[in-house]
């Protein structure tokens, strides 16, 4: 899922941060956006379609509307927050750091927003092979254990 930019009319200008949103000549909108039409049953319309038909006047506006505000993209890629019922949330953010892209960090967010507990972070090591880090002991800020998992290779037809 991802927020995508429009114009007044609905007509798809691009991803957040593309040209059409700093200087736009015929209104500003933002829609909800799902891609894999034919591989998810939620994608039911073309990755350029707007899901649900509902044009938002804010990024935030969009965001609030789906999952009540627990997906929001962000400019280094997508941040995904669940709500626990402690007050905290289960936070899955991509790196913002170049020297780590492809590595995903999986934590927990006290109260105030702040990340207060490592759980696990999933990078790929090499072409196919995947780290997976797991940070067991809640008293330790080293993980506990470390995987490898091999990607899957579908089968040519």
């Amino acid at each position: 899922m991802y927020i995508g930019v429009h114009d007044d009319e609905g007509n798809y200008r691009g991803r957040q941060g593309c040209e059409y949103e700093s200087e736009p000549w015929s209104g500003l909108s933002y829609a909800l956006h799902h891609e894999g039409r034919g591989d998810c049953i939620l994608c039911t319309d073309g990755d350029d379609d707007i899901m649900g038909g509902i044009l938002f006047d804010t990024v935030d506006d969009a965001a609030d509307e789906w999952n009540d505000g627990h997906i929001v993209e962000e400019s280094n890629g997508q941040k995904v927050l669940v709500d626990l019922p402690n007050g905290y949330k289960l936070v899955a953010e991509r790196s913002s750091d170049p020297m780590y892209e492809k590595e995903i960090y999986i934590g927990l967010l006290n109260k105030d927003g702040v990340w207060c507990q490592d759980l696990a972070v999933v990078g790929e090591l090499r072409d196919g092979v995947f780290g997976v880090f797991v940070y067991s002991d809640c008293n330790d800020e080293d993980y506990t254990h470390e995987f490898t998992i091999g990607m899957f290779q579908e089968e040519s037809k």
